[in-house]
């Protein structure tokens, strides 16, 4: 996942490539860095970040905006 570093979910999805997307040559290396990532390793990151947004879903959002969590 090449991710925006200015999107909310850059906290989140740490495993994911960020860039800066006003930033040409910087979005061009990290896609060139994703494409070019090992498949042992691309399949690792893309696990993890489904496990956080599992985890971190939009019930877990509302439970600690009511202070539920």
């Amino acid at each position: 996942l090449v991710l925006s570093e200015f999107a909310g979910a850059a906290v989140e999805l740490v495993d994911a490539i960020r860039c800066n997307p006003y930033d040409i040559d910087g979005t061009a290396g990290a896609l060139e860095q994703a494409i070019e990532l090992d498949d042992d390793l691309r399949r690792k990151r893309l696990g993890a970040m489904a496990e956080a947004v599992a985890v971190h879903d939009v019930h877990r959002w509302a439970e600690l905006q009511l202070g539920r969590a």
